[in-house]
């Protein structure tokens, strides 16, 4: 009988003891997963306070400038009135005074370029072959630079 209850305290010590290390180590995991859990929540807030004061000079900056244009007074008279054309001889003479007044303020070159005079002599012309002999050299002249460039 002694040795049976010996047995069982023993039992009992070394489940006891196993209980005890594996509480401990869950123990120290935990406070080391609390101690993560700190660092990232420190991290998470520094990283969150740094974006806010980032997003508020952003908006400082950007809230500077008028985001419309102010409102238009449309009963006040135009600084420079154009007069309302009446009858359809207005209508085109104001039509063709703006559109001479627009073309010129759109450019200053003219809008063709001049005409070319094919019968004049050319200032410098590029001799021509006239016999077979010269034009067979030409020939072999052109196509070895050609070969060049392509074997570059």
């Amino acid at each position: 009988m002694r040795t049976l209850q010996r047995t069982l305290i023993v039992a009992i010590a070394t489940s006891l003891a196993i209980a005890n290390s594996a509480w401990a180590q869950s123990s120290a995991a935990d406070v080391v997963k609390a101690e993560e859990k700190a660092k990232d929540k420190t991290k998470a807030e520094s990283e969150a306070a740094k974006f806010k004061a980032e997003e508020k000079a952003m908006q400082k900056e950007s809230t500077n400038m008028p985001s419309a244009s102010p409102p238009v007074n449309k009963s006040a008279k135009p600084a420079d009135p154009i007069p309302k054309a009446t009858t359809k001889a207005e209508k085109e003479a104001r039509f063709k005074a703006e559109e001479k007044a627009m073309q010129q303020e759109s450019t200053n070159m003219p809008s063709a370029s001049p005409k070319v005079n094919k019968a004049a002599k050319a200032a410098d012309p590029v001799p021509k072959a006239t016999t077979k002999a010269q034009k067979e050299a030409e020939f072999k002249a052109e196509e070895k630079a050609l070969q060049k460039e392509s074997t570059k």
